[in-house]
């Protein structure tokens, strides 16, 4: 049995502004505002280029499925 070569790949960013997550959610059939979006990331995680704060597309995901799914009880 050979050695095992451990590789560390660095971690995916997949990281969008506000605006581009509005435009990523306006085709699900539950759009949202950018003030709406900015709410419900209140809190998560962010990095700020300049003046411009990023978030990770997977939190703008998460978060758009929580609202639907509370909206829809």
């Amino acid at each position: 049995m050979g050695a095992q070569v451990a590789t560390t790949n660095p971690p995916i960013r997949d990281l969008i502004t506000i605006k581009e997550g509005v435009a990523l959610l306006s085709d699900t059939g539950h759009p949202v505002t950018p003030k709406q979006l900015a709410r419900w990331l209140a809190g998560a995680p962010r990095e700020r280029h300049g003046v411009t704060y990023y978030y990770s597309a997977s939190d703008v995901l998460v978060a758009h499925r929580d609202h639907i799914e509370r909206t829809l009880r």
